[in-house]
């Protein structure tokens, strides 16, 4: 419990805290508002009794005061939640670039074990639950305060009738504390389903054409249903609580109002109460009723806003826990690279995919990795990439330790071309220039010159500034890898990597390929290819073969 708390005060102090002045002003607009609705009911319950007296004359003036006091609320009121809007949306802008940022300097590990339903989730209704829980709660103190004094006045005005009032508030927090776990409970499986449904939408949409062919429209369908059927039932449980405990709180309140009419009854027919205190009095109860339902429903909130909370921590990273590395101005990678006994695998319950290999990558030439289907070719380039780095045995950059070495520093020297390259719904220059932006038009031009892609871009209609994507125009498979390495070369990398990029590829490509590589060679970069088609390991200075173990075919291993 009170770990939960730290919790909540954590992002609050991160989030709200910082927006100091809008809370000033916000509470400052409530301080106001409160004062005046506690005025509010005093200027009607003497209406009322100088209405019933037939005293006229004061009816009038006290008749303004109430139009004025209307007024005064109705202005505070909606600058009130103006105010509040402008809070929730900037703590939620904050809470989204945050989360953005975090998502992008996740490990691959952490990321592959989150869905990306629950990114959507998270970036959605996590996040604007949140901003809403901390600016809503953030004037919490002023509930009490109003609590506390409103319970003072209407113990002044009949303390018979305050006593029933007040047996309302620890039955209402018994109330809330039973139905706020299960609603908690609810609201984690809700999330869950919906990072489902958000994960499969998107996977039904990236996989359109392939559901096509398959024609597996039924089972996708089927699958949908399901889904949608575990929304609605969850749907259901949590709206059955929320009636219970809606039909609870209103049965007790409606027999406590009931004992509150009777006895007030009771007390004007003695002459104890005039009909304009009961207005009052019974104005008074409805604003403390609210404070109170504020002040008791924090325990329901924030057993849902806790799940929220734990949701985006998994993402938020803390990057003063991540392991030094060697300075940026430190030289790599001027003679080889060193696979030393390396064993990896995937996860502890999966078997190791590399075990014990060791073998030599020659600078400034062509080095190719075979092997069947599985073997670990792929592997061997991600783990060169930095992306998992929870290998044994050592990878060793010029005798330093790639672990060493930090990520900013190996991706200036690495560039990674995949079969299926990606490239951004953007513009050419714009894809070139990605992550480069002092790149200037006559290095643009020179690369894709010595890459054979200029004559085809000048061409365009709008050359370097033509759109490509999904909204502009579609390059093939060659196209796009050109790109990719011009990329490469605007960033001075030294080394390119080429997962599979022949596997589909036909004679033309092929040779396009192997003339890319052969360019790069004159440029004194090196190449590291992992391919099965002998066409292009004929070009290869340097052959590892890969298999149930590490056997030499040709150059240095």
């Amino acid at each position: 419990m009170k770990n939960k708390y730290i919790k909540i005060y954590n992002v609050y102090r991160r989030y709200v805290k910082n927006h100091s002045k809008i809370i000033l002003l916000m509470v400052s607009i409530l301080t106001i508002l409160t004062i005046a609705t506690m005025y509010q009911p005093i200027i009607m319950a003497k209406l009322i009794d100088n209405i019933i007296g037939s005293k006229w004359q004061r009816v009038k003036v006290i008749l303004i005061k109430f139009i004025i006091i209307y007024a005064i609320i109705s202005i505070l009121t909606n600058a009130t939640e103006y105010v509040k809007k402008i809070l929730v949306n900037k703590v939620t802008l904050n809470l989204r670039k945050d989360i953005s940022s975090s998502i992008l300097d996740l490990e691959v590990k952490e990321f592959e074990s989150i869905s990306k339903g629950e990114f959507i989730t998270i970036m959605n209704n996590d996040i604007e639950s949140i901003s809403t829980f901390l600016i809503e709660k953030s004037v919490v103190i002023l509930d009490l305060i109003e609590f506390i004094i409103l319970g003072l006045v209407l113990f002044l005005l009949n303390y018979k009738l305050a006593i029933i009032i007040l047996l309302n508030f620890p039955i209402s927090l018994v109330v809330f504390k039973i139905f706020g776990e299960k609603l908690a409970y609810y609201d984690k499986e809700y999330k869950e389903i919906q990072d489902e449904y958000n994960n499969f939408n998107q996977e039904c949409i990236s996989g359109f054409n392939i559901i096509n062919i398959l024609q597996a429209q039924n089972t996708i369908k089927y699958k949908f249903n399901c889904i949608i059927n575990k929304q609605y039932i969850n749907s259901k449980k949590i709206n059955k609580v929320n009636v219970k405990s809606n039909l609870l709180g209103e049965l007790i309140n409606g027999i406590l109002y009931t004992i509150l009419i009777l006895v007030a009854c009771y007390e004007i027919y003695n002459g104890r109460l005039t009909i304009g205190i009961f207005i009052a009095f019974n104005s008074y109860a409805s604003t403390f009723s609210n404070s109170l339902f504020n002040i008791t429903s924090i325990n329901k909130d924030l057993q849902q806003i806790t799940v929220s909370i734990n949701r985006i921590e998994k993402i938020i990273s803390d990057k003063a826990n991540k392991s030094k590395c060697l300075d940026d101005e430190y030289p790599i990678f001027k003679h080889e690279i060193l696979f030393k006994n390396v064993s990896f695998a995937y996860s502890r319950e999966m078997p190791k995919i590399l075990n014990n290999i060791s073998f030599r990558l020659k600078n400034r030439c062509i080095n190719g990795i075979i092997g069947e289907n599985g073997i670990g070719k792929t592997t061997i380039l991600k783990l060169l990439m930095k992306l998992y780095s929870d290998y044994e045995g050592e990878i060793l950059f010029d005798n330093i330790e790639l672990k060493k070495i930090s990520k900013s520093k190996l991706y200036k020297k690495i560039t990674y071309i995949p079969q299926d390259t990606f490239l951004f719904t953007a513009t050419i220059k714009e894809n070139l220039t990605l992550g480069n932006l002092k790149c200037d038009e006559k290095s643009i031009i020179h690369v894709c010159e010595s890459l054979n892609i200029h004559n085809f871009i000048d061409e365009l209609d709008k050359g370097y500034d033509t759109l490509i994507g999904t909204k502009g125009i579609q390059l093939s498979g060659g196209q796009k890898q050109k790109l990719t390495v011009a990329r490469g070369l605007l960033r001075k990398s030294e080394v390119f990597l080429f997962d599979e990029i022949t596997s589909s590829a036909d004679s033309n490509s092929e040779e396009n390929i192997i003339e890319v590589m052969k360019t790069l060679i004159k440029m004194n970069k090196t190449v590291i290819i992992v391919s099965h088609k002998e066409k292009i390991l004929e070009n290869c200075d340097n052959i590892i073969r890969l298999n149930n173990c590490l056997l030499k075919s040709k150059g240095v291993v």
